[in-house]
């Protein structure tokens, strides 16, 4: 295999990290030889014997030539640390990957003005407004808006930038295959962000579960790719509070929303604010904080005036005509193809952002009911 090729393969092995892979490789001189080496050679290299031979183990069964299959099949491509494509600002942190997995459309430009928002699992209707009121304003200005794609407040925050037509990036804790990205249940927000021009990525190959550990190790990421991150909604033993500590060892900002002081769910964020973390009430701080120049409406005004498309009933041409099939019945994807004599590709994007704004839910196995009357 060539030198990429071998990295790539080293990838594969949940075992090796950035970390512990580039002290193998200034030990060894090369990956070719790293992914070549016996369990001896590699453990007098510094890995731990257990593991090497293992590693030795997995090697015998792995099979690139399948690797190359799986990528082609779910349209995941491939950037490695010294490709001009790589995200600039990964090359500044602490332990960059060395590959990234990504599908959508990746350029430099999605990180010339980044947010990360990130936040609890289990948010409440606080956390919700907040979203509408602060991230929905910043991304109807062009910023790109980072998150993990997990439950709670980073799935609100895609959903919150989709509504307003803005560019979404998740990062994944675990492989991009669909067998394996996590947690499954966002898998239709996830397609929803590639097909309105946002990427997916994921420094763990394709078969990679989302195993608890791999977590706290793809924030890092989140906090790298942005100039800030903002934590809404986070008790004192989140993993927002690990991306938090990312941030601040990348020397990027760190931004919370305060919240009751008997409130649980605030107690990291409210604690990052003792901290010495920027207090955030309106969308017009983030920007102050992170210096960007596209000013927002006055945020008194940003909920009235600043309603989206969806919000206004304006729905386009393919929506109604999607309402209009669905009005008082389930129709299959398939049923909906047919009838408006659409490609499936166009129904399955429309169908996936329709069901994120609450137009449209599911009724079974690819198929559809209306939520709103026209």
């Amino acid at each position: 295999m060539t030198e990429r090729e071998s990295l790539i393969a080293l990838t594969h092995f949940v075992k090796f990290g950035p970390a512990g892979l580039k002290k193998l490789y200034a030990r060894l001189g090369s990956w070719h030889d790293l992914w070549s080496a016996g369990a001896s050679t590699l453990n007098h290299a510094g890995l731990d014997l257990k593991i090497a031979n293992e590693f030795v183990t997995w090697r015998s069964t792995f099979n690139i030539e399948h690797s190359w299959k799986v990528l082609d099949a779910e349209k995941i491509q491939i950037v490695c640390e010294g490709d001009d494509n790589y995200p600039e600002p990964l090359r500044n942190i602490s332990q960059p990957p060395l590959v990234l997995y990504y599908q959508g459309k990746l350029r430099n430009s999605l990180w010339s003005q980044a947010l990360a928002v990130v936040g609890s699992r289990k948010y409440t209707r606080y956390g919700e407004r907040v979203i509408e009121d602060l991230i929905r304003p910043v991304a109807r200005a062009g910023i790109t808006i980072v998150s993990g794609l997990a439950l709670g407040i980073d799935a609100l925050a895609h959903q919150a930038t989709l509504h307003e037509n803005g560019i979404t990036v998740g990062v994944l804790g675990s492989g991009l295959d669909q067998n394996n990205l996590y947690p499954a249940t966002n898998r239709r927000l996830s397609q929803a962000i590639i097909d309105h021009g946002g990427l997916l990525i994921s420094e763990f190959a394709p078969g990679t579960p989302g195993f608890k550990f791999n977590f706290p190790r793809r924030n890092r990421i989140i906090a790298g790719l942005t100039q800030g991150t903002l934590v809404i909604e986070a008790n004192i033993k989140s993993g927002s509070l690990i991306t938090a500590n990312y941030a601040l060892d990348a020397n990027r900002e760190v931004m919370a929303v305060p919240n009751s002081i008997y409130a649980e769910s605030s107690s990291g964020t409210n604690h990052l604010l003792q901290m010495g973390a920027k207090l955030v009430t309106t969308s017009n701080d983030i920007l102050e904080v992170l210096n960007f120049d596209k000013p927002i409406l006055d945020p008194v005004l940003s909920r009235v005036e600043g309603k989206s498309p969806i919000e206004k009933q304006n729905l386009e041409p393919i929506e109604q005509a999607i309402l209009e099939a669905l009005r008082g019945q389930e129709k299959s994807i398939n049923d909906l193809t047919k009838e408006l004599k659409l490609d499936i590709s166009q129904i399955n994007a429309r169908l996936s952002l329709m069901e994120i704004n609450g137009l449209v839910r599911s009724a079974g196995p690819a198929t559809f009911t209306a939520t709103k009357r026209l």
